[in-house]
């Protein structure tokens, strides 16, 4: 196994608006959304209250229940996915289109 050192992250409002949106695991057929409101980022997931996102370090959030979330992006920097990392999983959700219901 192996570790990489990373920097704690303290991301300011509109670098926090760009991880809201919904984000959907094919294989489960379940939509995770990231919402910012207030001061921070909440996860909204099917038959749970909404949950605070606290800043982990770049493009990683954790959440007590979830674990982390570790989001992607493309190369031109718009960010396309995340990843739950839990124990030994990790499950893979894609971003939907904003104009998608």
């Amino acid at each position: 196994m192996v570790y990489e050192a990373v920097v704690a992250a303290s991301p300011s409002p509109p670098q926090l608006a760009a991880y809201a949106g919904r984000f959907v695991n094919a294989d489960l057929g379940v939509v995770y959304e990231v919402r910012w409101e207030g001061a921070g980022l909440l996860l909204r997931r099917p038959g749970y209250s909404p949950s605070p996102l606290a800043p982990a370090f770049a493009d990683a959030f954790s959440e007590d229940e979830v674990g982390l979330l570790r989001f992607s992006r493309e190369s031109n920097g718009v960010v396309c996915g995340l990843t739950v990392l839990s124990g030994a999983q990790a499950l893979e959700f894609s971003r939907l289109p904003a104009n998608l219901p």
